[in-house]
């Protein structure tokens, strides 16, 4: 890979892929929902909508796709947590065309008041969509309780109070915030010339950020310390109680983070064994999500309602014994699928170029592909048991309970209780 600065703060990153035919360039903007206001909730993803919607040359959605199409570029806008991307991935000869596309979109962007309306009315059916599922609940609530007071805490997609007053110039006014040379990261994945691509990334980024005269560098959410246990339940009629557990985890930087991806099948598996005579439905599942300095395991149980105390109870007591228990043989055989699928992602190159704008813009190091593979290859079993001895631990546990009418004393009580 080769990482490239330029004087104003700008980054760009250009990493040699297998595809000989396809590029993706992909432009990483420091900012998402983390860096919302309470008033603004939402606001992120109602740019990254409204980004697509027209410009001074394309001043429509429809026209925007059709010069996509005419070059064979899939283009995508998303809000994430920690940043705003755009993403062209095309033919190899088009990519200075899409180059062209996502400046032009970023600088030149109309924000017309009856595009805005349109996003608008569509964010808003996915809220109320969202609202009606218990998993996301579930998730809200917890990222409100573990990471309070910070901007991880924002829903993405907002509410619907602050999305209805949410106008066109909101969203240019959160673009003109975030949209900075030090908070911007270009990533070209592909078989492409360095010296080519730079001069392309010269012309038309740095050229267009030399007109700013002030830049500010936006922070990723600090290190939520002192994360300690709560209980949450919110009764609400549903044919099966939910629980989300959740632990803090390790963040992004932490150079061992593949062993627990590794162990978590190892540790799915070994709950969902263990729980495997229980005479009433229950599922469970894990998910994991990280962030430049912060982490969340998260274990979400689905049971029949007039079970769910004695059934959290066991999956705590399996947790507090056995959770960490990660044989040597399954651990290698895990470790195998792992490596596998990694090569299969990064032989992708959307993905390979999200992943160097993320490692460029987080841990500020360059990434190839030979040395996240090598990492991957050096973890054992004894990583991933000493990391979730200290993951699982019930003094930093957020429990959140969606289901039949539920006194929080009496689950906070089965928490706590050892299962003999």
């Amino acid at each position: 890979m080769a990482q490239r600065f330029f004087p104003n703060g700008l980054r760009l990153g250009i990493t040699e892929s297998s595809s000989e035919k396809l590029v993706c360039v992909a432009v990483h903007i420091i900012g998402g929902s983390q860096s919302e206001t309470n008033y603004q909730s939402g606001v992120g993803e109602f740019l990254a909508r409204l980004l697509l919607c027209g410009t001074q040359n394309n001043p429509s959605k429809q026209m925007i796709e059709r010069r996509a199409k005419r070059d064979g570029i899939i283009l995508e806008s998303s809000c994430k947590a920690e940043n705003i991307l755009l993403s062209c991935t095309c033919p190899k000869e088009k990519l200075e065309s899409a180059i062209d596309l996502l400046h032009e979109i970023l600088f030149t962007s109309l924000f017309d008041s009856a595009a805005a309306d349109e996003v608008r009315n569509h964010q808003l059916a996915d809220i109320f969509s969202l609202n009606e599922s218990p998993s996301y609940i579930l998730s809200k609530l917890t990222n409100n309780v573990m990471f309070s007071r910070t901007g991880l805490a924002n829903p993405r997609f907002g509410t619907a109070t602050t999305i209805e007053r949410m106008r066109a110039v909101d969203a240019k006014e959160f673009l003109t915030k975030i949209l900075t040379p030090k908070n911007t990261v270009i990533s070209v994945a592909g078989n492409v010339d360095g010296d080519e691509v730079y001069d392309l990334v010269m012309r038309k980024f740095y050229t267009s950020f030399m007109e700013h005269t002030e830049y500010k560098k936006l922070k990723y959410v600090a290190h939520v310390d002192n994360v300690k246990q709560n209980v949450i339940t919110r009764n609400k009629k549903l044919n099966q109680s939910r629980i989300l557990l959740s632990f803090p985890c390790n963040d992004y930087r932490y150079i061992k983070r593949h062993a627990l991806s590794i162990a978590l099948p190892i540790l799915l598996g070994n709950m969902q064994k263990e729980l495997s005579n229980l005479e009433y439905f229950h599922t469970e599942s894990i998910d994991m999500k990280r962030f430049a300095y912060n982490g969340r395991l998260s274990f979400e149980l689905v049971v029949d309602g007039e079970h769910a105390l004695e059934y959290v109870k066991k999956v705590i007591n399996f947790l507090e014994t056995r959770g960490n228990i990660v044989s040597e043989e399954e651990f290698e055989l895990e470790k195998n699928i792992y490596s596998t699928k990694l090569i299969e992602e990064y032989d992708d190159v959307k993905n390979l170029a999200e992943k160097q704008a993320k490692e460029i813009a987080i841990n500020k190091q360059s990434f190839s592909v030979s040395s996240e593979l090598l990492n991957v290859s050096m973890m054992h079993n004894e990583d991933a048991i000493k990391l979730l001895s200290e993951i699982l631990d019930k003094k930093a546990l957020t429990c959140v309970y969606l289901g039949s009418p539920l006194k929080e004393d009496v689950l906070e009580s089965a928490i706590n209780q050892n299962n003999q």
